[in-house]
């Protein structure tokens, strides 16, 4: 074991295991090891990319969730049905959070969520999700970061018991344990390079431990998939047909020159704010009146311009109504009442 290290950085919000075995490294961005987490291939014209769909988790950013509620209980009261639409949706852990949440609600709730990832939307539709448990077996390495990131948050779903989890968390389990069903480990699907990649960390570096869940078949009508473009709204939703839209932790695949994270460079802040201006000046028109657009707390930490972000939100008709972050509001409210 002593030719053997490994090592955990976040630049970027991108995670890289870097594991050493006798002098050689092997560089190892995947996202299987990220928790819920997820990248493929997709083409923009003639030109190959990679699409990374990356941290994502059962009741992310819980505060947020719990505000998205609390909002439609309290304003939404005149209406029959609440029509949610979740973008950049990846593998669906958030769109059955926000399920869980509205369930027993007064209302009706309909729940879509969208994603330009094609393998993506299959998983999600599949309903079948994988909590990891991940420990270093060299105890002098610490792996805190990745303990913490957001990916793996959610793993007190699986791996604790009751007296072990706050309030809020008590919650969340109960409610997960309604909606899921443990399945025996499901096996996942990895590229070659991939699968040879984690059968050396976990022979070298890693426990990884795994649970599988699979949505209950009386809740499996609730949440529905399809594969969208959020440049290209009109081909998803009618106008004034969105109470609450959601687009968390993703609008750097809208400010920069690649769809990769990996190579994050910004466009010049003309180009941004046109983009930017676009999208929500089309988010704006889908929403009911008092329909609100919800951001993730992390778009703070994707090199991103929040300044341009809020700016431009605040030019399309958008006004702040919740804040997670000091720097940064993540509910903005239509304020126009043009649409119904």
């Amino acid at each position: 074991m002593q030719n053997i290290s490994c090592n955990y950085n976040n630049i970027q919000n991108q995670y890289t295991y870097n594991v050493k075995i006798k002098g050689n490294y092997l560089n190892h961005n995947n996202p299987t090891f990220k928790g819920h987490a997820y990248y493929e291939f997709v083409r923009e014209g003639f030109t190959r990319k990679t699409l990374p769909i990356q941290e994502t988790a059962f009741f992310r950013q819980f505060s947020g969730l719990k505000f998205i509620r609390e909002y439609a209980e309290k304003t939404f009261q005149d209406r029959d049905k609440i029509r949610i639409l979740d973008g950049a949706c990846s593998t669906g852990e958030e769109s059955w959070s926000l399920a869980m949440l509205f369930d027993n609600f007064p209302k009706m709730v309909e729940i879509t969520g969208f994603d330009l990832g094609k393998k993506a939307i299959a998983k999600a539709k599949k309903g079948v999700f994988h909590i990891y448990k991940i420990e270093p077996k060299n105890p002098s390495i610490t792996f805190e970061t990745l303990r913490n990131g957001e990916a793996y948050k959610d793993l007190y779903l699986a791996f604790k018991s009751v007296n072990e989890l706050s309030t809020q968390q008590a919650l969340c389990q109960k409610l997960f344990n309604t909606f899921f069903d443990k399945v025996p480990p499901q096996k996942e699907k990895m590229l070659f390079k991939q699968r040879i990649s984690r059968f050396i960390l976990e022979k070298f570096a890693l426990n990884i431990e795994t649970k599988s869940y699979r949505v209950k078949p009386e809740k499996a009508d609730v949440c529905n998939f399809i594969q969208g473009d959020i440049r290209k709204l009109d081909e998803l939703v009618k106008d004034g047909d969105v109470d609450i839209f959601l687009f968390r932790n993703a609008l750097y695949h809208l400010m920069t020159e690649s769809l990769s994270a990996s190579r994050r460079l910004l466009k010049t802040e003309k180009e941004a704010e046109q983009i930017l201006g676009n999208v929500f000046e089309s988010i704006y028109r889908k929403l009911s009146k008092n329909g609100i657009f919800v951001l993730g707390n992390d778009e703070t930490l994707q090199a991103l311009d929040c300044e341009l972000i809020q700016k431009v939100l605040s030019e399309k008709g958008f006004i702040p109504i919740f804040k997670d972050n000091k720097n940064f509001a993540s509910v903005w409210q239509k304020t126009s009442s043009d649409l119904k």
